[in-house]
This record gives C-alpha cells, sequence and structure tokens, in this order.
C-alpha cells in the first residue's frame, strides 16, 4: 500500500528457548492506511499482541524481532534505542490496552494519568493540561469530568476504566491507536458502547486503528479490513473489506468460530427484539440475517443466552 500510514513486512518475533514453538510470529505482514480501521483477528497465542506490542517497542527482553521491517510514514521504528521510542510513543501512536484495572497505575487519579501523557512530552501548560483532561473525559462519554478526574481507578467501572484509557491514548491526537482487545472483559451492552465510541473517535479524529480482538462479531460490526492470525504457525495474512471477515473461510479453527461468534453476539438482540415485537432488520450480515429470523420465529425464553 504506497499511502500506507504503518507498513509491517515480513515481522519475525522469537520465543525463548523451550517454548512449544521457535517464534511468537513469523513472516506477518500487513499495512494501515489513514482513516482505516484494520482488525487482526486470530485464536489466542497466535500473535496478535505481540505484533501489537513489537510496533510499540514494548517486548520483553527475552523476545525480540529476528526479521522484518515495521515503517511509520517511512521512518523505521524496528531497531531504535528506547530514548527515541519515547519521542514518539503515546504522541504519534498511542496504545489501549487489554486490562485497564492493570494498566493504570492504582494509587494515581485518573486525571493526573491523563494529564503525565501531555507532562511527559513537554507538551500544554499546567492549566492547559487540566482543561485538556476535562476535555478528554467528556469526549470520551464520562459523566461529570470534574468530579470523576479525582477518582483513583478502583472507583471506576470496567467500562469507565476503559473510557480512561481511551482518554489517555487520545490526549496528543496521535496518528495511529492500538487498541489491544480493549472490550474483552466487558458485559455485551458495555462492548457494545466502547465499540461505538471507538468508531465515533476514529471517524471524528481521521486517525487509523489496528483493533486487536478473536471475536467475527466485532470485526464485522467495525473493520474496514481484517488480518487473521493462525496459533501453529504464528502467520497473518490480510483478510476481505467490510462485512467479509464474519463469514470469510480462513483457517478451519476460525472458520468454524464465526458462526458460533455471530450466533453468541446476536442473541442478546433476539431476546430484546422479540419482547418489543420488533422484526429482524433487513441489511444485516448474512450469517447474522439467518439466526435473526430463525431466532424471530421462536419465545424469548429460547433465546436465552
Amino acid at each position: 500500500m504506497n499511502n500506507a500510514l504503518l507498513e509491517v513486512r515480513d515481522l519475525c518475533v522469537a520465543l525463548p528457548s523451550g517454548a512449544d514453538r521457535p517464534f511468537a510470529v513469523k513472516n506477518v505482514s500487513f499495512s494501515l492506511a489513514p482513516g482505516e480501521i484494520l482488525c487482526i483477528v486470530g485464536e489466542s497465542g497466535s500473535g496478535k499482541s505481540v505484533s501489537a506490542n513489537a510496533i510499540m517497542g514494548l517486548l520483553p527482553d527475552a523476545m525480540k524481532p529476528k526479521a522484518g521491517s515495521i515503517l511509520f510514514k517511512g521512518n523505521e521504528l524496528l531497531h531504535q534505542t528506547e530514548e527515541q521510542r519515547l519521542s514518539w510513543r503515546g504522541k504519534d501512536i498511542g496504545m489501549i490496552f487489554q486490562e485497564p484495572m492493570s494498566a493504570l497505575n492504582p494509587i494515581m487519579r485518573v486525571g493526573e494519568q491523563i494529564a503525565e501523557v501531555m507532562a511527559e512530552h513537554g507538551t500544554h501548560s499546567d492549566k492547559a493540561r487540566q482543561a485538556r483532561v476535562l476535555e478528554l473525559l467528556a469526549f470520551v462519554g464520562l459523566p461529570d469530568p470534574e468530579r470523576l478526574r479525582h477518582s483513583y481507578p478502583f472507583r471506576l467501572s470496567g467500562g469507565q476504566r476503559q473510557r480512561v484509557m481511551i482518554a489517555m491514548a487520545l490526549a496528543l491526537e496521535p496518528a495511529i491507536v492500538i487498541a489491544d482487545e480493549p472490550t474483552t472483559a466487558l458485559d455485551v451492552t458495555t462492548q457494545a458502547q466502547i465499540l461505538a465510541l471507538i468508531k465515533r473517535i476514529q471517524h471524528a479524529m481521521g486517525m487509523g486503528v489496528i483493533f486487536i480482538t478473536h471475536d467475527f462479531g466485532v470485526v464485522a460490526e467495525i473493520a474496514d479490513r481484517s488480518s487473521h492470525g493462525e496459533r501453529n504457525t504464528g502467520r497473518a495474512g490480510a483478510g476481505a473489506a467490510g462485512a467479509e471477515p464474519a463469514t470469510a473461510s480462513v483457517h478451519p479453527a476460525l472458520d468454524r468460530r464465526s458462526s458460533a461468534f455471530a450466533r453468541r453476539r446476536t442473541k442478546v438482540w433476539f431476546r430484546c427484539s422479540i419482547a418489543s415485537g420488533k422484526k429482524p432488520a433487513k441489511d444485516l450480515y448474512p450469517c447474522q440475517r439467518i439466526v435473526r429470523q430463525e431466532a424471530h420465529t421462536t419465545s424469548s425464553q429460547q433465546c436465552q443466552l
């Protein structure tokens, strides 16, 4: 992709000796265009998060890239020093981590943690940082930002903590945001809200988003394109665009799961829509349309999760 914002080419990351396989990821290649949502989807252990951490320069010492290239706006990131990475990490490429309770500092108020991102990069005055914190908390849909910024992470719900993580990632308006399974630990309703928030922010700010997930329902909902990983080989290949990833046959294990993911994510909708007398929508992805039409003829009790 000639106008790519980010290009990963033939990335190989070796595992320590004694591991169950030699590479965490092997010959992984994908690209991200400006204003695009790329979903990296695959089973657990397929190297999705390893690829993201390689981009951010956050791999542990025991796991170092052995080959390949990572280009951001044409600049090689893979072999930079830590000092060089600190100049763009969080500023040009932000990251939303999988478990906010682990990623957030438990003894710092959330407003201080958002302001710290700006302070580390020497941007904004103290007064401007505080104003920016309130602006970001409101932007990600958190109520009463003035009060909430003084809260500690443990006082917030899982969805609120994830919104704080998103605010931190957006603090300096990066060109790319990497979201590493940001909805995994959330309930279905909150998952939908976070997905809608990420899509709204991406559209409003025009940034590129790499969204890591194992859920084909998520891919169908937000992806412009997808890249699929396989655990046994640690390889990733480009997938289709738009609605195709949810039904495309990629790997036997992933293909078998795609319909299961679609059914699981739509059962909540069945229960609500049947109770209210709504008919299944016509503009659904094929696998979802079939399941919803079948469910419409049953009772809400038969559609329980």
